[in-house]
């Protein structure tokens, strides 16, 4: 368990960096660590492990550092350059991310799960941008009512009545 959020802190740290070093944009930059951070499924993983392992572990403080101040840097760079607002913090990222990268309820099959995720992410990351910059979302599928109960349809019944995709 240690190996797998070692190894995620420091995918973690080089998404961000490899974000700083090729996106001329701010905010941009943000964006790419953010969808690479979905593709990776690290905010899915990490929170899991948490209470499973000790994190001021000698080689886990350093990893968790280093991945914290490069992506702390990107987000310092979009509040100096006007294109992040000033409230939206390192946290605020973090755990966005964690909540995006949880698999949907349901009978959802994983590769729409993973559109999806990145089109809520489009979403989120659009309401952030200043209006006069805001771009049109095309990414993922927009699906409309008759799409998610065909979905919830097509999910096994439930004797019990607790499926998860009825709230769909």
């Amino acid at each position: 368990m240690r190996a797998v959020v070692l190894d995620a802190l420091v995918q973690t740290r080089k998404s961000a960096e490899q974000a700083l070093a090729e996106e001329p944009d701010s905010f941009d930059a943000l964006t790419r660590y953010m969808h690479t951070v979905i593709d990776l499924r690290i905010s899915a993983v990490i929170p899991l492990l948490l209470d499973k392992i000790d994190l001021e572990d000698q080689e886990l403080v350093p990893a968790r550092e280093a991945s914290a101040r490069t992506v702390q840097e990107i987000i310092d760079r979009a509040h100096a350059d006007g294109t992040l607002p000033e409230d939206v913090t390192f946290a605020d990222i973090g755990m966005l991310l964690v909540r995006l990268s949880r698999p949907l309820p349901g009978p959802v099959p994983p590769e729409l799960n993973d559109q999806l995720a990145h089109r809520h992410l489009d979403l989120v990351v659009e309401g952030l941008r200043p209006a006069a910059t805001r771009r049109k979302v095309t990414s993922g599928p927009a699906l409309g009512f008759e799409q998610l109960r065909a979905l919830r349809e097509s999910e096994p019944s439930d004797p019990g009545g607790s499926t998860s995709a009825g709230a769909l």
